[in-house]
C-alpha cells in the first residue's frame, strides 16, 4: 500500500510489515502514528525513515512561514529539534520513544536499527545496502 501521511493514517490493514517514511516528521508524535501503520498485528515489522538535512530547513519554513502566532511556532520548533535529536541519536530508538512518551525503560531493545546488529535486515535488503 502506498499512501499520503492524511490517507496512511487511516489505513487499519494489520498485516503490513514494511513502512518506509520518506521525509522528516514535524515530531515524534507525527512520526509514532505513521510509523505505527506497520505490525499492527503484533508480529515484527520494520519501519525505514529516509530524510535529508535539507528536511530540517524545509519544516522549518514550513513551521514559521507567515505564522504569526509566535507561541505556537515556539512549541512547533521544540518539537522539530526533538524530532531531529531522535534521528540522530545512536541509542535505542525504542527506548527513546518508550521514555518521550512518560514510559520507564531499563535496558535497550537489541531490535531496533542502531540495537540490531542484523545487517541483513529486510529493508536493507530491499534497498540493497
Amino acid at each position: 500500500i502506498v499512501t499520503t501521511s492524511a490517507f496512511g493514517e487511516g489505513i487499519d490493514v494489520p498485516d503490513i510489515r514494511h513502512v518506509v517514511l520518506y521525509h522528516l516528521s514535524f515530531s515524534k508524535e507525527e512520526h509514532n502514528q505513521l510509523a505505527g501503520r506497520a505490525g499492527r498485528d503484533g508480529k515484527q515489522a520494520e519501519c525505514l525513515l529516509l530524510y535529508d538535512k535539507s528536511d530540517i530547513a524545509v519544516n522549518t519554513y514550513l513551521i514559521g512561514h507567515d505564522q504569526p502566532d509566535l507561541e505556537w511556532k515556539d512549541k512547533e520548533l521544540k518539537l522539530l529539534d526533538k524530532m531531529i535529536v531522535y534521528c540522530n541519536t545512536s541509542g535505542c530508538l525504542r527506548k527513546y520513544l518508550l521514555e518521550y512518551f512518560g514510559e520507564r525503560v531499563a535496558s535497550s531493545c537489541n531490535n531496533c536499527g542502531n540495537c540490531s546488529q542484523a545487517k541483513n535486515a529486510t529493508w536493507r535488503r530491499f534497498l540493497k545496502l
